[in-house]
Formats: structure tokens, C-alpha cells, sequence
């Protein structure tokens, strides 16, 4: 997984300028307000963090940020962010199969972007909310979000071109997908041009296997890995819909 998000790292914070990192931050503080306890939910830990800008918002709510990539050029680029910013956010290069190897817990371990979705194996979602439960004390939240199958079956398109410009830099990106619909994965490849001052100065192409799940496989998977689901909407919404692409969903390990 590492190898797709060698190349993109260089482009991802182009390429999702406009993304409002500082409103989804909100979202999920939010859902740390309503479902931690009085006293908690200050240690986070961003899984799958990115180049880090969720971290960044996070923090300057009061939370106590650290961040790990299994992409170390992400994790440099995040670490270079923090520095710039004057941020005291630590990252880290571990992915959601050696997590555990942070060697301590959190209040709460988010993973935005869908991020899980990268775990296609129902072995490698296993190990993984695993894990994550074992960087949890009990009463901790896992908050993470993930593509609902009913909404990618039923919508996704087959071509998508992605455009974005700033400064004299330009980004295009053309996306091809097709669907294995017994495996429930998404196949992605992505063509990108990257352009400064209107010359070419990279092309390449990667491949991403994206898995979608089902509301019901959700619920049995984190109960079999010793959660319980406390809460579902549709990402950076009040309310459940069944069409919604992308499902939020905040789960409290047992034995709190």
C-alpha cells in the first residue's frame, strides 16, 4: 500500500486543497464531545493521517495530536508541515498492521478519508481494528469513516478527470473504476499530470484496490474485534441515509 502513495505525496495537498479539513476536524471534535467521557477524549491518535492536516486543526482545538502514515513520504511531508507551523504534533510511519508498535494509548484513534477502506482482506480489517482496539484503554473511541456499498454500487462512475490549479502549479487527474462486486472492491487507476508554469513536470499512474462495506458488516466486524457501535451518519452529517457515499461511524471499545 505503502508503494500507490509514493508519487501522490508530492501532489496530495494540491490536489485536495479545498478539502475543508478544518469542518470535518470540527465534526469529529464534536463526536468526541458527545460520546467521551466528561474528563477524556483529549490524546488522539490519527490513523492513516496523511500529510497531517487533520492533526493540525485537531491541535488547535486543544487536543493532544500524534499522527502515523504508512507512507513514510507522507509522514515526512507531514513532519515538515509541523515544523512550519510551529506545531507539536508528532508523526509516526506505522500502518494499521504494526500500529501496536507505538507502544502506548490514546483516548481516541480516528482515521479519516476513508482510509480503512484500503483493507480489502477480511483478515487485514480484523488485524486492524484489532490493533487499534489494543491502543485504546477501555471506554475509548474509534471514529473513522468508510464508503457504503449501497451508495458505490448504485453511483459510482466509471471515468472521473479532477482539475486543480494554484500559483503557477496545475494537477489533472483522471480516475477509471470498475467494481468486483462479489469481492465488494473498487478498482482505481489513477493517471496524474503535473504541470508548473504550463510545462509538464511528472506523469505517472497508480492503482488503488478500495473496499466497500455493507451497514450490517460494519456492526458484526466491530464486535467481533470488541467494539461497540455507538454511532452512524453520513460523514459531516446529522442523520443516517442509506445513500450517503461516505458513513461515519464512532465505536467505543468494550469493557468501559
Amino acid at each position: 500500500m505503502s508503494k500507490i502513495f509514493s508519487d501522490y505525496s508530492e501532489i496530495y495537498d494540491l490536489l485536495y486543497e479545498d478539502k475543508p479539513y478544518g469542518e470535518e476536524a470540527r465534526f469529529v471534535s464534536d463526536l468526541i464531545a458527545r460520546f467521551s467521557p466528561a474528563d477524556g477524549g483529549r490524546r488522539i491518535l490519527d490513523l492513516a493521517c496523511g500529510t497531517g492536516r487533520h492533526c493540525f486543526e485537531l491541535e488547535k482545538m486543544g487536543y493532544v495530536v500524534e499522527g502515523s502514515d504508512i507512507s513514510s513520504e507522507m509522514v515526512r511531508m507531514a513532519e515538515q508541515a509541523a515544523r512550519q507551523r510551529g506545531s507539536r504534533a508528532v508523526f509516526h510511519n506505522f500502518s494499521f498492521q504494526n500500529a501496536p508498535r507505538l507502544g502506548k494509548t490514546f483516548d481516541v484513534v480516528i482515521s479519516m478519508f476513508s482510509a480503512i477502506d484500503y483493507l480489502v482482506e477480511n483478515s487485514e480489517v480484523v488485524l486492524a481494528l484489532k490493533n487499534i482496539a489494543s491502543l485504546l484503554p477501555p471506554g475509548g473511541l474509534f471514529i473513522f469513516d468508510y464508503w457504503n456499498g449501497n451508495a458505490v454500487v448504485r453511483d459510482f462512475s466509471p471515468v472521473r478527470v479532477m482539475k486543480k490549479e494554484k500559483d503557477n502549479r496545475e494537477v489533472i487527474r483522471i480516475s477509471r473504476t470498475t467494481l468486483d462486486k462479489v469481492r465488494q472492491v473498487a478498482h482505481v487507476n489513477f493517471q496524474f499530470l503535473y504541470l508548473e508554469g504550463g510545462v509538464k513536470k511528472g506523469e505517472f499512474s497508480e492503482d488503488h484496490h478500495v473496499r466497500y462495506f455493507f451497514f450490517r458488516e460494519i456492526e458484526a466486524l466491530l464486535e467481533q474485534c470488541g467494539f461497540e457501535l455507538l454511532y452512524r451518519s453520513g460523514f459531516m452529517a446529522q442523520a443516517l441515509c442509506e445513500d450517503d457515499w461516505n458513513i461515519a461511524v464512532v465505536a467505543r471499545k468494550k469493557g468501559g
